[in-house]
């Protein structure tokens, strides 16, 4: 049974007010900062998750982002001060609420109700036969017509082969011609 609209929409508020402290706590304060909050970070998290990792787990992560030094910090710390906020929080509300928390809870029951794995995630890519009228289709910017014919299809390949043909003639004249060669090859 899929979460609740209304405890949702309440969980996914909490955490984007969690993301907006978070990000506000950490932007322009110092990478010393930023681990020392994502510490704290880590502290609010294993409650919530404590009965899908064990306490071993948790501790490796707060080692692991108590380095302000290590490069995956260092990227973070970065990303938060380069990033529009706006930008930041939606994609970590989307990537870590709506997928490794939410979504992860209704995989897992998922799998419990049909007895079978449930992928994380699944991706769909319609086909050029596709009517392309779903709501929210990103294909249909790229429209339907992407079946070609035997007879396109081969002048398409005989006209591209060409153009490259005459690239690469035209950068290997230019080379014997006194054009750039690299020094090894002067000598010869």
């Amino acid at each position: 049974m899929p979460m609740n609209k209304v405890v949702h929409a309440a969980q996914r508020a909490a955490f984007s007010a969690a993301i907006d402290a978070a990000i506000n706590a950490v932007r322009g304060k110092g990478p010393e900062n930023m681990a020392a909050q994502a510490v704290k970070l880590v502290n609010l998290a294993q409650p919530l998750l404590a009965h899908r990792y064990p306490d071993a787990d948790w501790d490796k992560v707060r080692s692991f982002v108590s380095d302000p030094n290590s490069k995956w910090m260092e990227y973070a710390y970065k990303a938060i001060n380069e990033i529009d906020p706006h930008i930041l929080k939606m994609n970590t509300l989307n990537l870590v609420y709506e997928g490794m928390f939410a979504g992860y809870n209704y995989v897992m029951e998922l799998r419990k109700k049909y007895d079978c794995n449930m992928p994380w995630i699944l991706l769909f890519d319609p086909t050029s036969a596709c009517n392309l009228h779903c709501k929210g289709c990103w294909a249909a910017e790229y429209g339907n017509r992407l079946n070609l014919s035997f007879e396109d299809m081969m002048s398409r390949f005989k006209s591209q082969s060409e153009e490259k043909m005459a690239d690469l003639d035209h950068e290997t004249n230019n080379r014997r011609g006194g054009g750039y060669a690299p020094r090894s090859r002067r000598g010869r």
